[in-house]
């Protein structure tokens, strides 16, 4: 999907030019979740994604909000009162957080550099959770603003799956909230977002469809719409006579018993299929059963977009398996297409900032391979959300919850494809009034470009204007000069006082300057005719005056802790010129990235990450240390996440074989063994480095005995000899090289 409607580039606008919460919503299938990774992809802000739930957070790339700010299972009273305990809740308030969270430094570096928070699957979060955060980051950020200071990014369909609120809960939280969903929270009292929807439906196509998803939307349903509906209610429904149909159930139960009672029909032997786990993957988190029990003439479900540049399924298209093995299943579409269903490695990430260059980074921290499919004669309204089906049976009669009966009907693509297992009634689908109400606060397109100027405008002014607001700095040096003036003489850092005493009072010079001219850029910005071309020509010259006095303290600082790690005792010296560090460093960064900020206005260039990050931001930390004659290592090139095919071909290339590879990663050879076969489709690797030339030949002989489609479990049948890796690996050769496996073939006969 390319970004090149207008609502979507505002969107992207307003989060990498403002400072301006966002609220980005839309119907099901308008393209939500691509966008997200778009913004991601290109923002130049330390960004963070956090979701309510851990599947949801798992699917968004990020984690969860009780992780993401060491938060507890418990509801949330913005008020400082004491915690409440009982057998029915939990309560926590303003006081007992305070007491209870005790993050350490890695924890409070990354709230403090966060710029910006996505949460997405909001329509999920409840009021009392959003104040919770806002509190968290006030509290570690020591800034009274909204979030601390942080821009936040909402991403939901809020007619989607509503935030679970027990009645127990309910009656503790009614006297403060107006109501439960993330809207009500007291936070977005004082900093609502600008609301934007993605209108363009890329799922559907059917005018007609839509037209009647709209109502049941805004529950303007008409009878004659019902009437339509009930057309398609069909009384005898079964998985076997409606093959390829996926039932949607309100209950995990009901659907888990269709699913096993049509396995069990089925009188193919069963094969178990299960995962590789390492690290830290929590089961909350799993996206699909750690067992995963398949017959030959099963239902199968995508739960995740195909990766590759084939595109061959996507998350909730429907197949058959039809035929196994102990490491191979094939799946049939009803176009008639075929694929050996490859292991999918989910991730499972914490964010962390990188010392040197004080980027938020991702880091793995467990692994969950697995086959991306489960049992599809049944699921779960709750679990189909994200999820595109070409057929599916609904039974609107067990909706319980509002929105329900909109995102399942909202699955299809098209009406051809459903069946209904009750008639519609007449009530009960309705949608929640409060949330209806929530969506009429859509700002007006008419609107956005004036708020996206003013916006802009102030929040250039801040960022420039607060990147000479050096006062944490200045505190960190008093208090270093305080304790080197007190400490006895026998004192590590008694031995440095001179130097931390000449260090200080170089940083302190600067301030009356720069005091000086962040007023002198607050009435340029006030004067309306001040151009940004102007305040850029000013700031220019502010840079080049302070960056050079600012990279020498930031040197001495560097050369400092360097000679202290040789020394013994220097710990804690070393910490607290650490923590000098990473401020002067960080506001060195600063003056660098609102240099490009403001040139970039000034040319009404778009804000982005490669056009912020020039490299002599990339590679400051570098360049200082190749200044001071420090060990460097020039810093990598900035590139996209590995996948796991990339990070196999990478060690293969160091020389390490199959097993070698599987032990370093933590996987099984097998799953080495498929990696190398994806390889070989590719071409990124030999087949002829893998089986020798005798051993190819024997394969030619044997697969020229079967179909080009065969299962390999049926090949492997008729010779005992051959293992499933030369299976794997000779079939993506004849993929990958058509025409040299003819030529082959013809040489044998």
């Amino acid at each position: 999907m390319k970004f090149s409607s207008q609502t979507a580039l505002y969107v992207l606008s307003f989060v990498n030019q403002t400072n301006r919460a966002v609220f980005l919503t839309g119907k099901a299938g308008t393209g939500k979740t691509t966008l997200l990774r778009e913004i991601l992809k290109t923002t130049h802000k330390k960004a963070m994604v956090v979701a309510p739930t851990g599947i949801a957070a798992l699917n968004a790339g990020g984690t969860t909000i009780h992780s993401a700010f060491q938060l507890p299972f418990a509801t949330f009273l913005p008020a400082h009162t004491k915690a409440v305990f009982s057998d029915s809740a939990k309560v926590e308030t303003r006081d007992s957080l305070r007491r209870h969270f005790k993050p350490n430094k890695q924890k409070q570096q990354l709230l403090r550099s966060l710029e910006l928070l996505v949460i997405d699957e909001v329509s999920m979060l409840r009021p009392d959770l959003l104040d919770a955060i806002d509190f968290m980051l006030q509290y570690v950020r020591r800034k009274s603003l909204p979030f601390g200071g942080v821009q936040v990014l909402y991403i939901g369909d809020m007619l989607q799956l509503p935030p679970v609120v027990k009645p127990a809960e309910w009656e503790i939280l009614r006297p403060y909230y107006e109501g439960r969903y993330f809207f009500h929270a007291h936070v977005l009292k004082s900093q609502p977002p600008v609301y934007i929807e993605l209108t363009h439906i890329y799922r559907q196509k059917d005018a007609s469809f839509i037209g009647l998803l709209n109502n049941l939307r805004q529950n303007t349903i008409t009878p004659s719409q019902v009437q339509w509906l009930n057309e398609r209610v069909c009384t005898d429904f079964s998985t076997k006579k409606y093959p390829g149909y996926v039932t949607l159930t309100t209950h995990n139960a009901k659907a888990d018993a269709i699913n096993q009672a049509a396995l069990d029909a089925l009188e193919t032997p069963e094969f178990v299929f299960r995962p590789e786990i390492n690290g830290a993957f929590p089961a909350f988190v799993r996206p699909v059963e750690e067992e995963l029990r398949l017959r030959v003439g099963a239902q199968i479900m995508f739960v995740k977009n195909d990766p590759s540049a084939e595109k061959l399924f996507y998350n909730g298209k429907t197949g058959v398996v039809v035929a196994l093995g102990e490491q191979e299943i094939i799946a049939a579409f009803e176009d008639g297409t075929r694929i050996s269903v490859e292991r999918y490695e989910w991730q499972h990430i914490r964010y962390f900032v990188n010392p040197d260059t004080h980027e938020i980074k991702e880091e793995v921290v467990g692994t969950y391979v697995h086959y991306p499919i489960k049992l599809a004669w049944a699921i779960t309204v709750h679990k189909s959300q994200g999820l595109t089906f070409e057929k599916a049976a609904i039974d609107v009669a067990s909706v319980f919850q509002p929105g329900q009966a909109y995102v399942a009907f909202s699955r299809l693509r098209s009406v051809e494809g459903l069946i209904l297992l009750s008639r519609v009634p007449s009530n009960g689908i309705a949608n929640d009034p409060q949330v209806l109400e929530f969506e009429k606060q859509r700002t007006d397109d008419d609107q956005l470009p004036v708020m996206l100027a003013q916006d802009k405008r102030y929040f250039l002014a801040q960022s420039l204007i607060q990147s000479m607001d050096w006062n944490d700095i200045r505190q960190k040096w008093s208090e270093l000069h305080h304790d080197a003036n007190q400490a006895g003489s026998r004192a590590v850092i008694a031995k440095h006082k001179e130097w931390i005493a000449k260090l200080r009072a170089g940083f302190e010079n600067l301030l009356p300057p720069a005091s000086a001219f962040s007023l002198q850029l607050q009435r340029m910005f006030h004067a309306e005719q001040s151009s940004f071309e102007a305040i850029g020509m000013r700031y220019k010259k502010a840079f080049d005056y302070f960056s050079g006095p600012m990279r020498t303290i930031l040197q001495e600082l560097m050369v400092k802790i360097s000679v202290l790690e040789t020394k013994k005792k220097t710990a804690e010296l070393r910490n607290q010129l650490s923590e000098l560090d990473a401020l002067h460093f960080e506001a060195l960064q600063q003056l660098h990235r609102n240099k490009n900020l403001i040139a970039l206005a000034a040319s009404d260039q778009p804000f982005n990450k490669n056009a912020v990050e020039d490299t002599a931001l990339v590679n400051l930390r570098f360049d200082l240390r190749k200044e001071c004659d420090l060990a460097a290592e020039t810093p990598k090139a900035k590139a996209p996440k590995q996948n796991t095919y990339l990070k196999t071909l990478q060690l293969y290339h160091e020389g390490l074989s199959l097993e070698e590879i599987a032990a370093q990663r933590k996987l099984t050879p097998s799953t080495i063994s498929g990696h190398f076969a994806k390889l070989i489709e590719l071409k990124a690797i030999a087949v002829t480095n893998l089986i020798g030339d005798e051993r190819m030949a024997f394969l030619s002989d044997i697969f020229e005995k079967f179909d080009a489609d065969t299962p390999l479990s049926t090949i492997k049948a008729e010779e005992e000899s051959l293992e499933w890796s030369e299976l794997k690996w000779y079939r993506a050769w004849m993929g990958a090289y058509p025409s040299q496996y003819t030529a082959m073939t013809a040489g044998t006969k």
